[in-house]
């Protein structure tokens, strides 16, 4: 029988963590609460407290359901997901971040993608965050990233930049090329033909999901479902600084686009226009912040300060006649 005519996939969990005990404990029992018999977990734990882990895994409930491979390892994403790839048992390979909690049904219906998609021509399904708002179209946040060639939601395309935009929050099964890292499942066979997750990435990269999703959606085709609901609460342990983290995307920035890439001028020129965005830090800003921000490199620092503080006298005389 061939994997086009089974009714089921075997499906590999593979969640990777570090000290994030609580997270992970949340984690896994979302896992537990699915309703697909077809089903291996396997946790790549880098902590540095391997001892206070395993206490906290005997108050898991239900889970002698399925079976757990538990692996100690180096901290290292790109590292950690190969591992859980090659101990991997499964047709399907399913990431789920350490601070991810997947809803009722979220297996199925990701497997109904690849069931009813022709298995074979699918590279790799994700689900959708209910707790993503997208930017407005019409807000400056939008047009900012979209002229200097930035991450955006969008259809799921790659940009000119290569940079992606994210599907979340659309409706319905559409075709992507981007995949998130957090919560995406893909075929172990086009892991291993693409050849797994590029290890130098630094650490935990913000481009090693942008890197594997583009070399599979050269080969294959990719998909997002609404239906595969999940929320990913972005714990802010074990993470960088937003200084060094933008140093973080900026070289993995550089290094995804000179290695996977075929450069013509125009990506180029894209490329040193998103750079130079990330370097701004065009990502973490408000609305206002991106005002000032141009006001600044229109007009004096002076003049600048003054329209700012007219601004706020005008704020404050609104609040003032609301009172009375």
């Amino acid at each position: 029988m061939t994997l086009n005519e089974r009714k089921e996939y075997n499906v590999s969990v593979v969640v990777c963590t570090k000290d994030r005990p609580l997270e992970l404990i949340s984690c896994i029992c979302s896992i537990l609460k699915q309703d697909y018999p077809f089903l291996e977990i396997i946790i790549i734990d880098a902590s540095s407290n391997k001892e206070a882990l395993n206490i906290l895994f005997q108050e898991i409930p239900d889970k002698d359901r399925f079976l757990i491979k538990y692996i100690h390892s180096k901290a290292h994403y790109s590292y950690q997901k190969n591992i859980g790839i090659k101990q991997s048992t499964g047709d399907i390979v399913l990431f789920i971040d350490d601070d991810v909690e997947i809803k009722d049904n979220f297996i199925r219906n990701i497997i109904k993608v690849f069931k009813y998609n022709a298995y074979k021509r699918v590279g790799g399904v994700t689900g959708c965050d209910i707790s993503v708002k997208r930017i407005p179209k019409l807000s400056l946040r939008n047009l900012t990233r979209t002229l200097f060639f930035l991450n955006n939601y969008g259809n799921g395309r790659f940009r000119l930049s290569r940079l992606h935009t994210s599907p979340v929050g659309l409706r319905g099964i559409r075709k992507t090329d981007f995949l998130p890292g957090a919560y995406t499942a893909y075929r172990k066979e086009v892991l291993i033909e693409v050849g797994l997750l590029d290890e130098n990435f630094e650490g935990h990269s913000p481009f090693e999901d942008v890197d594997l999703s583009y070399r599979v959606s050269r080969k294959y085709l990719n998909y997002y479902t609404e239906y595969a609901k999940c929320i990913h609460k972005a714990s802010l342990k074990s993470r960088l600084s937003i200084d060094k983290y933008n140093e973080r995307i900026l070289g993995s920035y550089r290094y995804y686009f000179n290695k996977d890439i075929q450069k013509n001028i125009f990506a180029s020129m894209a490329y040193k226009i998103a750079s130079w965005g990330i370097e701004k830090k065009f990502y973490y800003m408000t609305e206002e912040d991106i005002v000032l921000f141009f006001l600044r490199k229109l007009f004096n620092d002076s003049l600048t300060e003054k329209l700012i503080q007219l601004k706020r006298r005008i704020i404050k005389f609104n609040n003032n006649e609301v009172k009375k």
